[in-house]
């Protein structure tokens, strides 16, 4: 169950980016089931590896999420979750041929909204 589940993830975040530069060149059907079968066998592979730590089948895993910490962080996910997408929105709209990105600029960016993402995140839970 682990080693299937870690397989879809990397497979997926390996094969997405080449397939999405240049989606006009495909055929229609060919992209719509590449973005049907990426996106559910990726979501497969993140409860795949979610329930073997919950169900017991690793015990650093469930060291981990009895962790104040992680915890703590849980506990982050949720806001910056809501305010990603109008830091998204304006990180790359300031950025010149924003969707023409290298894949190094792509993930400075992504990196970086992630951190403000998180950092809002904290203001919003620690005032409300």
């Amino acid at each position: 169950m682990l080693y299937s589940g870690l397989l879809m993830i990397i497979t997926n975040l390996f094969i997405s980016f080449f397939c999405t530069k240049n989606p006009y060149a495909w055929p229609k059907i060919a992209n719509i089931a590449f973005f049907c079968l990426t996106r559910s066998s990726y979501a497969l592979g993140w409860m795949l590896l979610a329930f073997y730590i919950i169900f017991g089948h690793s015990h650093t895993g469930r060291l981990l999420l009895g962790n104040e910490a992680f915890n703590a962080m849980g506990k982050l996910v949720y806001p910056a979750y809501l305010i990603s997408p109008i830091i998204m929105m304006i990180i790359y709209s300031n950025t010149d041929h924003g969707i023409f990105m290298s894949m190094i600029g792509n993930m400075t960016l992504g990196m970086g909204h992630m951190f403000i993402a998180f950092i809002v995140g904290f203001f919003v839970y620690t005032l409300i």
